[in-house]
Formats: C-alpha cells, structure tokens, sequence
C-alpha cells in the first residue's frame, strides 16, 4: 500500500475514519482508554465529562454499554459536559440525564466556555470528573493551549469528589502554556500500554492511581 493510499479516508458506522495504520493505532488506544473509564464512574450521582476526542469515546463506551447490557444505572446517572460531541453521544442513550452547559461555543473545540460556563459549574457539585488531558508534566501538572477550556477543566476538577484523567503517553512531559491542576489532584490517570515505568512510578509517588489499558485486549 503507497502513502496515498495509506492516507485514504473511509466511513465506517457513520464516522469519518482513518485508513494510516498509525492513526487506527491511537484510535485503538484512545477507545482502551475510554473502556477503562467506565469503571470509574459512581453507580449514580453526577459525573463532570471534559471536552476532547477522548471524552468522546467515553461517552460512545458508555452507550454502546448500555445498548448491549440494558439500562443498568444510567438512569441514575446526571452527565453535565461543555461538550456538544459528547452531550449527543451521551442524550443518544434512552434514559440517560444529559445537561449541556451554557457559554459561548468555541467551534474547534466543540465546547462552550466562557463565564456563563464558570458561574454554572461553581453552583455543582459530582461525584466524578472525567478529563481529557491535552499535557502533562510533573512540575507543571496538567495544562493546555486555551486559556478558556482550561478554566472549564480547573472547575471540573475543584469541583468533583473523584477525578479521572485520560491522558495517553505520547502527552507525558508535554507542557501547554495554561496549568489547570496539580498533579495532586488527580485521583485515577488511565493510558495506554507504552507508558513508561519510570513515569507510573513519578505519578504514583504523588498518590495517583495509574491505570495501563491494552487496546488488544
């Protein structure tokens, strides 16, 4: 198979896929991760779900689980996203207790951000945060680019008695220009099988649970 051919889109299930072998690679790995998360979520209460393409897996693992397994506890489940990919996934689930919070929407992003955002997120409170980690360094925690998605992510995490990051390892010891939260503060990290064991072993020194998912398995 030449480049081109290797770099061929095609559709699959409705979505837009990539035939590069490297990028199914990740796709596997993401969709691991998110699998992973669902373990992690309460059996009721709220769960906070991040923006990003990770995020969204989780909320597609979510509904293919409770497609294939009946309702289970989604009924008592509350998801509130700033995430319009992720709140459609999630709504797509009968039964399923969907808000999507308000703000002014940023298009690359698919979220909505901004004060109305902010002033939403500090009057709730969820058992569960699920965040989409864009970097992460030891010193510098976890960060991004965008100043107003990380304030969104920084009240997610204050505002959550649990919080689950999703990062895959190609993202350790990347450093974005905005920090939102100290290593400290996360309770569960879930990636892929590449993660290093010195790298497991920095993040469990500061009491973080550090889950490795197998995409084969």
């Amino acid at each position: 198979m030449n480049a081109e051919e290797r770099c061929q889109l095609t559709a699959s299930h409705g979505h837009v896929e990539s035939a590069d072998p490297r990028s199914q690679s990740a796709s596997r790995a993401s969709s691991s991760i998110a699998r992973a998360a669902l373990a992690h979520l309460p059996d009721d209460g709220v769960v906070f779900v991040d923006s990003g393409a990770m995020a969204v897996h989780v909320a597609q693992s979510f509904a293919e689980a409770v497609t294939s397994s009946g309702t289970g506890n989604a009924a008592a489940l509350s998801f509130v996203t700033h995430s319009i990919p992720v709140a459609l996934e999630l709504s797509s689930t009968a039964g399923t207790h969907v808000q999507l919070l308000g703000g002014s929407v940023n298009y690359a992003a698919q979220s909505t951000a901004g004060d109305t955002t902010l002033r939403t997120l500090a009057l709730m409170r969820a058992k569960v945060a699920v965040i989409d980690a864009d970097a992460l360094t030891v010193n510098h925690g976890l960060s991004t680019d965008d100043a107003q998605q990380a304030a969104v992510k920084s009240a997610m995490v204050i505002n959550a008695e649990k919080v689950v990051v999703l990062c895959n390892s190609a993202r350790f010891g990347q450093e974005a220009v905005v920090s939102y939260a100290p290593l400290d503060s996360i309770d569960v990290l879930i990636t892929d099988a590449d993660a290093s064991d010195e790298v497991v072993q920095k993040l469990s020194e500061h009491g973080i649970d550090v889950v490795r998912t197998d995409p084969d398995h």
